[in-house]
């Protein structure tokens, strides 16, 4: 499992095999909760393209996590 990108308190992106998962911080009503999400292939590559593309993708989970919750995982995962 290797660790792509990591700020404490806000989100880690790991690759596990050759999978990518975001686990990140959301606001749910009063309350933070961690969450986690399998990343699609254009996801990825939008990323390794230019890492502020992530920023990006976080917002938009933030600002619509039902159109996420498909990818969802459940408990979240953390790397190893």
């Amino acid at each position: 499992m290797t660790i792509i990108d990591e700020t404490q308190w806000s989100h880690t992106l790991f690759e596990k095999d050759t999978d990518w998962f975001l686990t990140m911080l959301l606001r749910s009503g009063p309350v933070e909760v961690d969450v986690s999400f399998k990343l699609t292939p254009d996801e990825i590559a939008s990323i390794k393209e230019d890492r502020a593309n992530l920023k990006v993708l976080m917002e938009k989970i933030g600002d619509n996590r039902e159109a996420y919750q498909d990818r969802e995982i459940n408990p979240p995962v953390w790397p190893d």
